[in-house]
């Protein structure tokens, strides 16, 4: 069973992906360096279980994605 704070934390990095317009695939392509497959970012979201600094570098990517023009923020 999932607590509070993994649930905050999974959905916060969902809302991340829709309001950058990014889909889990295009997020793992983008962390496929560190091994991330969508398949595994899928459990990780659902479960929940990552570590705030899985959380922060997911930010990050999405940031440069978003700020390089490769996802249009707002569009899902």
């Amino acid at each position: 069973m999932r607590t509070i704070w993994e649930e905050r934390a999974a959905e916060e990095l969902k809302a991340l992906l829709r309001d950058a317009g990014m889909s889990y695939a295009q997020l793992a392509e983008a962390l496929n360096t560190e091994g991330v497959s969508a398949g595994s970012l899928t459990k990780k979201l659902y479960r929940g279980a990552f570590t705030h600094a899985f959380f922060l570098e997911c930010r990050e990517v999405v940031r440069r994605q978003s700020e390089n023009g490769v996802v249009r923020p707002g569009r899902s």
